[in-house]
């Protein structure tokens, strides 16, 4: 399994070079990010490939305790062992025990629905009962960065083969995203 992306880190130095012999010393590194682009073409399909281009758009945020979403095939344990289609899928980490630790999202790019009339949204997941341990999947929106997350869709039950979901994205913005919010052990 990997870590999700990012997005392409770079570090680098500079010095200036007055004539030959006359060089400042080194500075840095100095470090920057690649931005990335706002979706403004839809229907925009992720299929968390490896070679997806916008994969590394896609970015963790760890809300309680020690806990990432990952790239993966199929879940941590279970009957789940294989991607629904292709040969990666995003997983959430599954740890024994901390009930409701660790928490996490996975966030997407930003994406400008405004041109969509009613856009919405479709997904398969899984998240299988292991040993009495049930964790919990959402789905959250905001309009903005600056907008506190609203959930949209959640499902705590035991869910042992890939399951369609479609979901209605509310009030549609030129700045949207959404997030999968994975709860350890909460059911």
């Amino acid at each position: 399994q990997r870590q999700m992306c990012i997005r392409d880190s770079y570090e680098f130095y500079v010095r200036a070079i007055c004539s030959p012999g006359d060089t400042s010393d080194w500075t840095g590194p100095i470090s920057t990010t690649t931005p990335c682009n706002s979706i403004t073409t839809f229907p925009f399909t992720e299929g968390f490939e490896v070679n997806s281009a916008t994969l590394g758009c896609w970015r963790n945020q760890t809300i309680i305790g020690n806990g990432a979403w990952t790239i993966a095939q199929g879940s941590s344990g279970g009957a789940i062992n294989t991607p629904f289609a292709g040969s990666t899928n995003l997983r959430f980490v599954s740890q024994f025990g901390n009930p409701n630790e660790p928490i996490a999202n996975a966030i997407s790019p930003v994406m400008d629905l405004t041109s969509l009339v009613a856009p919405r949204m479709s997904f398969y997941y899984g998240q299988e009962e292991w040993f009495g341990d049930q964790n919990y999947t959402r789905l959250l929106y905001r309009a903005s960065s600056n907008d506190p997350w609203t959930e949209i869709w959640g499902d705590s039950s035991d869910v042992d083969v890939w399951t369609f979901v479609m979901v209605d994205l509310p009030n549609p913005s030129a700045t949207y995203q959404i997030a999968f919010q994975g709860i350890n052990n909460q059911g």
